[in-house]
């Protein structure tokens, strides 16, 4: 976390790298500014970007780490714009906290948060799900990923094709060497990124629709948001995320996922509320408009 007059504005740095990203810059009053990560596709703020980002301003202001952050996505942002973040503490407990946090550009929303912050307790009890039997990423095939990271799909870059239809479940792993050493929250924020990206193509697998369709043919989205931080982790070394799509229909779909290490540990737990629809009008392939 740096003060102001650290991090440049996207306009002069022409978009940021990931851990610039997740440098947020005080502003003072609860409120911060941070750069956006470039798309090479859509000039559309990504929200795993979005989500981090909520995630690192509500442990500054509330000074301990977020367990859990819930997003609702109004409005798309655009990456040449600046994006600020405003944050509110709700609670404050001696072991657990609340702080909603949002991020606006020129004064408008563009999604809302509320993350739940504790310094942890002793255990009671403990169990965990465990970790699928899936090939590890030495058999996965990489795939084009954002700059600082490494993503390898379990059955190959076929998953996402509206060529190969499949069970609405996805594996993946990722990775990310350019993650800082020894800063859990930028960890726990590059967390957040690819738990975001997949959970639409995972709902349009069985269907003939692969996730390389949307934005071109069907009009995607994401609505909601939600990751929960059960251990701290490592996002240097692989980690396997995996996905299952619950539900389908009314141009809506649901899903959830679980994180974790190639040991096996359980670290993360989300769940996504995404849209699904026709263009409006028949839009021809390619309209770069977005779905909200």
């Amino acid at each position: 976390m740096n003060d102001q007059a650290a991090v440049p504005s996207p306009q002069e740095a022409g978009g940021a790298s990931l851990p610039a990203a997740f440098t947020l810059e005080r502003l003072g009053d609860g409120r911060y500014r941070a750069p956006n990560v470039p798309s090479a596709h859509r000039q559309v703020v990504f929200g795993g970007q979005l989500l981090g980002q909520l995630a690192l301003a509500a442990e500054d202001t509330a000074g301990r780490p977020a367990r859990t952050v819930q997003a609702l996505f109004a409005r798309p942002g655009s990456v040449t714009e600046e994006t600020t973040f405003a944050t509110e503490i709700v609670h404050d407990g001696r072991t657990t906290g609340s702080v909603t946090a949002r991020a606006e550009q020129r004064g408008r929303t563009l999604c809302v948060g509320q993350v739940l912050l504790d310094s942890g307790d002793p255990d009671v009890i403990r169990h965990a799900r465990a970790m699928p039997a899936v090939p590890g990423p030495d058999e996965a095939e990489p795939v084009d990923a954002e700059p600082g990271s490494r993503l390898r799909l379990v059955g190959g870059r076929a998953v996402l094709s509206a060529e190969h239809t499949g069970p609405a479940e996805l594996h993946a792993w990722a990775r990310f060497p350019c993650a800082p050493d020894g800063d859990a929250g930028t960890h726990r924020a590059l967390l957040c990124w690819y738990t975001d990206g997949l959970l639409i193509g995972t709902a349009m697998r069985p269907h003939r629709l692969g996730q390389e369709m949307a934005h071109e043919t069907v009009s995607t989205g994401v609505l909601t948001h939600m990751i929960t931080f059960h251990e701290e982790c490592d996002t240097r070394e692989w980690l396997l995320i995996t996905q299952t799509s619950t539900y389908a229909g009314n141009g809506r779909c649901h899903g959830t996922g679980a994180v974790f290490t190639a040991a096996g540990t359980l670290v993360a737990s989300f769940a996504q509320d995404g849209m699904i629809r026709a263009f409006p009008g028949g839009t021809p392939r390619g309209d770069t408009r977005t779905a909200m």
